[in-house]
């Protein structure tokens, strides 16, 4: 949300200090005191998240199907490298792009822009796959075709660029 209002606000921050702010806004309303190590320590497990389970097989059987796998992401590339490492996916992608790169965080045209010059393709010659629905709105917005994997919580907002986008379901088994 708060990536969301600095972009419309014309104001790039990296998203690790978006959420450190967060953290010590938060904390902040509840009294609680947030230090530097604690900024620190939510990078670090932030960086390590694992990927969900089905998630290095689905890329597999992507790859060997054909499809040039890449990453766009509003984290830093070193947050991203270390998250993809972690969890045994990173040589799965060609390529990794960082909203840092443009300075400009995702929905916002020029995050999508950058990565159709970077690979020098059209806006028509992507497909964005996330478990995010606000995701799937800015690449669609984009003119990128989208698939939005349904996760507790999430479904097509139903209106906007959105409902052009497809939908799968991520409880199907990563051999279907």
């Amino acid at each position: 949300m708060y990536s969301a209002a600095l972009t419309v606000a014309g104001c790039y921050v990296p998203f690790t200090d978006i959420g450190a702010a967060v953290m010590k806004m938060l904390a902040d309303t509840r009294g609680i005191a947030i230090n530097e190590s604690d900024k620190k320590e939510l990078t670090e497990k932030f960086s390590t998240m694992p990927p969900h389970q089905e998630v290095p097989a689905a890329l597999r059987k992507l790859r060997a199907a054909g499809f040039r796998l890449f990453t766009l992401t509003d984290n830093l590339l070193e947050v991203q490298t270390r998250q993809l490492t972690n969890g045994g996916i990173v040589d799965l992608f060609e390529r990794r792009f960082s909203a840092d790169g443009v300075k400009h965080h995702k929905r916002s045209r020029q995050a999508y822009g950058y990565v159709e010059q970077e690979l020098g393709a059209e806006p028509s010659e992507f497909c964005l796959i996330a478990c995010h629905t606000w995701d799937t709105l800015g690449a669609v917005a984009a003119g990128w075709e989208a698939a939005l994997i349904k996760r507790p919580g999430n479904d097509l907002l139903g209106v906007g660029p959105q409902r052009r986008s497809w939908a799968i379901i991520s409880t199907m088994s990563p051999t279907s």
